[in-house]
């Protein structure tokens, strides 16, 4: 995660970087070479399409709200409460006692 100081020196400096600093500051998880690019991607989206499309919005929902202050976490705590008593949960759970793959 990139820290407030790290941001507003980007901000007020205008410096650009690269994608090894980019990679340091937490600004992107992966740094890949250009061929390789494609893979990457298809290889993280078939991580995702592996979890449930609620649990997945309730998450982005609650990250893109969480700015460390009470409102952010609130946000990120009513998100994560939603999925509870969900279908996609209910299969979560279901899969998970029955050792399978879950059908989402």
């Amino acid at each position: 995660m990139i820290g407030k100081g790290n941001a507003m020196e980007m901000i007020l400096t205008g410096e650009m970087i690269g994608a090894k600093r980019a990679l340091e500051l937490g600004l992107v998880t992966h740094v890949v070479a250009g061929e390789e690019l494609l893979s990457k991607a298809a290889s993280i989206a078939g991580n995702l399409l592996k979890n449930s499309p609620n649990a997945l919005n309730k998450a982005i929902t609650a990250v893109n709200a969480s700015d460390q202050t009470a409102a952010g976490f609130n946000v990120e705590m009513d998100q994560f409460s939603n999925c509870f008593g969900t279908e996609d949960f209910k299969e979560g759970v279901q899969a998970f006692l029955e050792k399978r793959k879950p059908n989402f």
